[in-house]
C-alpha cells in the first residue's frame, strides 16, 4: 500500500477575470490537470514548480482540505476530504502561512492543548517535548507567549506542534521560512 495515491486528479476554482462596469467576471481556472502519482511509505518528496503552479492546492488535497473536482485520492488508505478522525491523528500538517498555535499563551500552553486534542500520555508527551525542543534548540523558548517570538522562532514552534504527536505522514508546505540555516540542517 501506498502512503499517497493520487490518479488523474483535476481541481479547478473560479477566478476574477476583470471587471465590467460594476460587476466582476468570472473565468474558471484549471489548477490541477491530471495529476498522478504515489508516494511510498518512508519515502521524502518534494513538490517542485513556480508561484501559481498547485504545489499548495495539492498539499491541502492530500491532507483534506480541499476536495478534488474529478480524480482518486488515497491517504494512509483513507479518502482525506472526509477528514475521518484516525486517519487526521496520523498525519500532521504545517503550512507556512498558518499557524496551529494561539499567540497570547505560552508556547507550553498550545502544546498542552495539543497533547489533550491527540490523547497523549504525560509520559509520551514529555517525552517527545525534550526531544523536540532539543532538536529544535527551543527549551528557553518554552514558557513565552507565542506573539512576543521572532519570526524564526514562531516557524520553529510551528515545527515542534506538527511533529508533537508522532504522525505516520507530515504534510510541509513552505516549512523553512524564516528559519536559520542549522536548524532547516537539523
Amino acid at each position: 500500500m501506498f502512503a499517497i495515491e493520487l490518479k488523474h486528479v483535476f481541481k479547478t476554482f473560479t477566478v476574477p477575470a476583470g471587471k465590467w462596469f460594476i460587476f466582476t467576471k468570472w473565468k474558471k481556472k484549471t489548477i490541477l490537470k491530471n495529476i498522478s502519482f504515489n508516494i511510498k511509505r518512508g519515502e521524502f518528496i518534494g513538490l517542485l514548480g513556480p508561484n501559481g503552479s498547485g504545489k499548495t492546492t495539492t498539499t491541502k488535497i492530500i491532507s483534506g482540505i480541499l476536495k478534488a473536482d474529478k480524480g482518486h485520492i488515497r491517504v494512509l488508505g483513507y479518502d482525506p476530504h472526509k477528514k475521518e478522525k484516525d486517519f487526521l491523528r496520523r498525519i500532521g500538517v504545517m503550512f507556512g502561512n498558518r499557524t496551529n498555535l494561539i499567540f497570547d499563551i505560552p508556547l507550553i500552553e498550545s502544546l498542552k492543548l495539543m497533547k489533550d486534542i491527540y490523547n497523549l500520555s504525560d509520559e509520551f508527551f514529555n517525552e517527545r517535548l525534550n526531544y523536540l525542543t532539543d532538536l529544535l534548540d527551543m527549551k528557553h523558548l518554552i514558557d513565552f507567549p507565542v506573539r512576543k517570538m521572532s519570526f524564526g522562532q514562531r516557524m520553529k514552534s510551528e515545527l515542534l506542534v506538527t511533529f508533537l504527536h508522532k504522525p505516520e505522514l507530515v504534510i510541509l508546505d513552505e516549512p523553512t521560512i524564516g528559519l536559520d540555516p542549522v536548524i532547516k540542517e537539523n
